[in-house]
């Protein structure tokens, strides 16, 4: 009988002392999970008519924003870029690169842009020529089939989503079709 309860008594006490092991790496676990450094954001301003706490507010698909993020802002603007184009059509354009790699080009269309398809058009003409527009920035595009999809995510904003505070599109994305960038709520 002694056996019998020295036996349960050691059982007892390996059984609590695993299920203290298995505490302690749990909170061990999650205190080293809320101690990592939150995802870094790059934010390149090409043209911004705001303040920098608009930049913090550009919200991810996901419901986050900029500002959630530990980020950096840099002013991108470049010297050869007629400054008159991008602001008569944009209140802001910026690329922002995500830790996770995907990268995308949020931009902030006037009224006018929003509200009149020639005039998007001729925006878009803007933003896709090198000289006046982005196009001659790394992110964008070179792939055919992914400039013809960048070009239906900004479209489908006009279409479905133009009250969106901003339109980002993404360079990495492929679609077969107009009509796919659509039923994938204009970014694929």
């Amino acid at each position: 009988m002694n056996k019998l309860k020295k036996a349960i008594s050691i059982a007892i006490a390996c059984c609590m002392a695993l299920s203290i092991v298995a505490m302690s790496a749990s909170a061990v676990e999650a205190s080293s999970t809320t101690d990592q450094k939150q995802p870094e954001v790059l934010v390149e301003v090409i043209y911004n008519s705001y303040d920098e706490e608009y930049l913090k507010n550009i919200p991810f698909d996901d419901g986050t924003v900029v500002g959630d993020y530990d980020y950096e802002i840099r002013y991108i603007g470049s010297v050869t870029r007629d400054p008159t184009y991008i602001p008569y059509y944009f209140n802001a354009v910026s690329w922002i690169t995500r830790d996770d790699g995907m990268i995308s080009l949020s931009l902030d269309p006037n009224s006018k842009v929003r509200n009149d398809s020639s005039v998007k058009d001729t925006a878009w003409s803007v933003l896709s020529t090198p000289s006046n527009g982005v196009a001659d920035n790394r992110n964008w595009p070179t792939n055919s089939k992914n400039v013809k999809t960048f070009r239906w995510q900004y479209d489908c904003h006009f279409d479905f989503a133009k009250d969106k505070d901003r339109w980002n599109i993404e360079p990495s994305r492929t679609a077969g079709s107009y009509l796919a960038v659509v039923a994938n709520k204009c970014n694929p």
